[in-house]
């Protein structure tokens, strides 16, 4: 266990200096807000709601209600980020990977974010429950409660087992997809819960990079905590249990072959190359990223499956109508 004064502050010295450049405006302004954003976090959100919502249907889905909750996961994702920049505005200063964040926040302005996140929260709950179904509101309600409160407020700077409850909302964009489509069935919650597993590993090997920025910061992650080893482990058994977890979809819901071969090789090379980050010590940025390459590829895999099986079957019932 760390000793009592590990995770204090450091004094304000030792922390990233405030960003001296004033406000600006235009092209420059937005590309600080997006930075806010994490629009890589908010692209694998949309991705794992459009696989939830085709998985959830057996025909193609309702293009408008399509884009609808694609939007509504954009802007509360965006919105949520804004907000956790603010919230953690005082630890990011003491992270050098976050230093591109804190100076676009200092470049923006603190109150300019808090309004931009604002709106885009409320204007994604408000289409949801206008536009979409009042279960799509609440789940989007829940991610939001989940990230900002939950976890970032609450959690985060009290145990290490907080990323349990900070991977729900990381999790919840199928479930929120199949949702807006109509139907909350097994697919879409299993590529959620899918999803949940591949988050813990894939952010201990942050937290095993960046340990010191984290203790700096004053966020007790696994590593600092219950130490290296045992961290190292559980990366390598969270990322052998995805395997099985990925199949399930592909093997039972819908039973494709090949994409279960493939899900198969890419769950196998993801544990080796984990194997092999966690065994040399300089290489975790290298198994985050392979960690990332994964998510993308097997959420990509499954969209892709999923859409071929519904063209197809379209085109056999024009055939068949054809020939009736």
């Amino acid at each position: 266990m760390l000793e009592e004064n590990a995770l204090k502050m450091p004094p304000e010295s030792t922390g990233m200096p405030k960003c001296t450049v004033g406000p600006i405006r235009g092209a420059r302004c937005a590309c600080a807000l997006l930075r806010t954003s994490k629009p890589g976090i908010v692209t694998a959100e949309l991705a794992a709601c459009l696989a939830g919502m085709l998985l959830a249907t057996s025909s193609a889905p309702d293009v408008s209600r399509l884009y609808l909750v694609m939007l509504c996961v954009a802007l509360a994702a965006s919105g949520a980020a804004m907000a956790n920049c603010l919230i953690e505005e005082a630890g990011d200063r003491l992270m050098p990977r976050l230093a591109l964040r804190s100076q676009a926040l200092d470049q923006v302005g603190g109150r300019v974010v808090r309004t931009v996140a604002a709106l885009l929260m409320g204007t994604s709950l408000a289409l949801a429950v206008i536009f979409i179904n009042t279960l799509t509101m609440m789940l989007l309600g829940a991610a939001l409660f989940l990230y900002l409160f939950v976890y970032t407020t609450l959690l985060k700077r009290t145990s290490p087992l907080s990323v349990l409850a900070g991977g729900i909302p990381g999790a919840l964009p199928p479930v929120i997809g199949a949702a807006a489509a109509g139907s909350v069935t097994a697919a879409p919650l299993l590529l959620a819960v899918l999803i949940y597993a591949w988050q813990l590993p894939h952010f201990w090997f942050l937290a095993l990079q960046c340990r010191d920025q984290y203790q700096q910061a004053g966020v007790p992650v696994f590593p600092l905590v219950y130490g290296e080893n045992i961290t190292r482990k559980l990366i390598v058994a969270g990322n052998v249990l995805i395997i099985p977890l990925s199949l399930i979809i592909p093997v039972f819901f819908t039973k494709s072959v090949f994409c279960s071969m493939l899900m198969l090789m890419i769950g196998i090379i993801h544990v080796f190359s984990s194997v092999w980050a966690v065994k040399n010590r300089s290489r975790y940025r290298l198994g985050f990223l392979f960690s990332l390459a994964y998510l993308a590829i097997m959420l990509s895999l499954l969209i892709t499956d999923v859409v071929v099986q519904q063209q197809w079957h379209l085109f056999a019932g024009f055939i068949h109508g054809i020939h009736s």
